[in-house]
């Protein structure tokens, strides 16, 4: 179990979001290993539909340190090899390393979030407790400045808080363990005054888990993109008709509906992305600067 830390390519070319256009992407990757996951590199639709998206939030991505900044070269991962090549940075929170159980040998697995946009922060949070006393799960929480104008960054402008998260789940007892972990997201949300996008595999298996989840949201103004009815996101194979993968937000607003993909079905993975576009309202979600935490490393 290593260290809490981020593996980080920050090969940034830009500085701020544009306020006006914001588009997501979220999947869960199942660690690259669905039976046609190579088929990302030859998927022209999928891949644009990455390429194209703002902020890509990824949970049980793959990463080693070799891939981080300066590489240069292939990484035998096609998704951080598309990262490179359309220019984005990103951020792997670290959640463990495994041979068996994690991405392979000296390779990390966590969640990745990535952004053409230098975030202000990134804090990586790791769950307390494991499944089944072996494997954590992470968060990523990064904060980003919005461009309200093509040419300009305001320094007193709103900033966009994204958690990017993978809730644990399974646990001995009840879901208190899911709640120790949605604490410290709670507490990160609570020191934010702006926007807010909270997105990534909650794991909401059952109706006790989603309303745990639901009186979270409640808690700090955050509206869900998709309603109660999976429609096509991925449910948890002990059946119970709920979606496990979720995107919540406040101080925005939904200017696309959110769509689902067709990757399980295509057997790149064992979770369908979420897609959704997003922009700051006409009324403008301001508030007070709060100041930023430094660069986690």
């Amino acid at each position: 179990m290593p260290t809490t830390r981020l593996v980080q390519d920050t090969g940034y070319p830009d500085g701020a979001l544009d306020a006006r256009s914001i588009t997501l992407v979220s999947w869960n990757v199942q660690k690259g290993n669905g039976d046609n996951w190579a088929s990302l590199d030859s998927d022209a639709a999928l891949r644009a539909r990455l390429s194209g998206a703002d902020l890509l939030l990824f949970q049980e991505a793959c990463a080693a340190d070799s891939n981080a900044t300066n590489n240069g070269g292939p990484s035998v991962d096609p998704l951080i090899d598309l990262l490179r090549e359309r220019g984005y940075g990103w951020s792997l929170a670290v959640g463990f390393e495994s041979p068996l159980l994690g991405c392979g040998p000296d390779t990390a697995t966590g969640v990745l979030t990535a952004s053409r946009v230098q975030p202000l922060a990134v804090m990586p949070l790791r769950s307390r407790h494991r499944e089944f006393g072996i494997t954590p799960k992470t968060a990523q929480a990064s904060t980003f400045a919005l461009r309200e104008s093509p040419r300009s960054i305001d320094d007193a402008g709103p900033r966009l808080l994204v958690i990017n998260a993978h809730l644990l789940n399974f646990e001995w007892l009840g879901t208190g363990d899911v709640g120790d972990q949605l604490a410290a997201i709670s507490a990160r949300i609570a020191a934010h005054a702006g926007p807010v996008i909270l997105a990534g595999d909650l794991n909401t298996r059952n109706q006790k888990r989603q309303a745990q989840v639901d009186r979270f949201a409640a808690r700090h103004d955050l509206q869900p993109v998709f309603g109660e009815a999976p429609a096509g996101r991925t449910q948890s194979i002990f059946g119970g008709g709920h979606a496990l993968d979720h995107v919540y937000y406040r101080g925005l607003q939904v200017v696309e509906p959110g769509t689902v993909g067709q990757e399980a079905e295509r057997g790149m993975a064992d979770h369908n992305s979420l897609t959704v576009r997003f922009a700051l309202p006409d009324d403008k979600y301001l508030s007070a600067r709060l100041p930023m935490p430094p660069l986690a490393r």
